[in-house]
């Protein structure tokens, strides 16, 4: 994994000092950015933003079995929304504080719309 120390080139108390790179692409790290998803005309894009970002979040810097995947449709299910859009940021930020963030293997989803 790429750690930066300080910033600068040369030698300082014998380390090396390196620049850090140009550009960061978290994608080609493990368990970091998660596959895109096709919503199709689902209006849930706010809550798998939301999810993928606090994944990532979550994520940084931990080894891969210690990562953890999020379950978007607890928010899509709870959260209220208006037709195509989340009504107001203050609304998930109240139902995640009250009720937090659930795992995906804590939920019996299985991607149909039968009742389990």
């Amino acid at each position: 994994m790429f750690e930066i120390k300080c910033l600068g080139t040369g030698k300082a108390h014998g380390v090396e000092v390196v620049d850090p790179p140009p550009r960061w692409v978290w994608s080609g790290y493990a368990g970091i950015v998660s596959n895109v998803l096709n919503q199709k005309d689902d209006p849930n894009c706010w809550a798998i933003s939301f999810i993928r970002a606090i994944e990532a979040i979550f994520n940084i810097g931990k080894r891969l079995d210690e990562q953890r995947s999020f379950f978007i449709q607890h928010l899509a299910n709870n959260v209220k929304i208006r037709k195509y859009e989340l009504e107001d940021t203050s609304t998930l930020a109240d139902f995640v504080d009250q009720n937090g963030i659930l795992e995906e293997g804590e939920c019996l989803y299985t991607g149909t719309s039968k009742t389990l």
